[in-house]
């Protein structure tokens, strides 16, 4: 189940801005009206234009593709973890939902500024349903952290019980502070 939730939530997320970042530069003319208008579910603008100009655009068609590549890597790292450890991925994991919700509030901030109707309310579910996400990834992969490994075949048992034997008669003997016995038997 983690790698369900671990490929097809980034999945969405990196479809979800990629198609912000072609909005964004599909406006590279000046107005962010097309990213404003894939937002605002309800109402809309006060204008018909907002003048914002190329380089607004232009930085978020960059801010908004480089959280896709974040959200894409993170996929990646979810299909290519096999025994891997978790530390990456997790370090992944925030990275891209921290620049996805550093980008979300720089564009209700914009939003704010040039007066859109209902920005507010949609950017808002946004920024939720992202925390929702990385909430339900960190609880599959502690869930998962957590689940019993499997059991090993009888020589590596026989082993671990040796060795916590000896590690239990060694720590009694320095508590004790008597000298061991050496000819002790398991």
């Amino acid at each position: 189940m983690r790698r369900i939730i671990g490929i097809f939530v980034p999945a969405y997320w990196m479809a979800f801005f990629g198609l912000l970042a072609l909005a964004a530069m599909a406006e590279a003319t000046g107005e962010v009206f097309a990213i404003f208008q894939a937002l605002s579910f309800p109402g809309g603008f006060l204008g018909n234009e907002i003048p914002a100009g190329p380089v607004l655009s232009t930085a978020l068609a960059f801010g908004f593709s480089l959280t896709s590549v974040l959200f894409l890597w993170m996929i990646v790292t979810a299909i290519a973890q096999i025994r891997g450890s978790q530390r990456e991925s997790d370090e992944i994991a925030r990275t891209a939902f921290g620049v996805a919700t550093a980008m979300m509030t720089v564009l209700l901030a914009i939003g704010a500024i040039f007066l859109v109707r209902g920005l507010f309310a949609s950017a808002s579910l946004q920024l939720l349903a992202l925390l929702v996400s990385y909430m339900a990834l960190q609880a599959e992969q502690r869930r998962t952290a957590d689940a019993p490994r499997e059991v090993g075949d009888a020589a590596e048992i026989t082993a671990r019980l040796m060795a916590i034997g000896a590690a239990h008669n060694s720590m009694l003997t320095r508590f004790s502070r008597r000298p061991g016995n050496r000819n002790e038997a398991f």
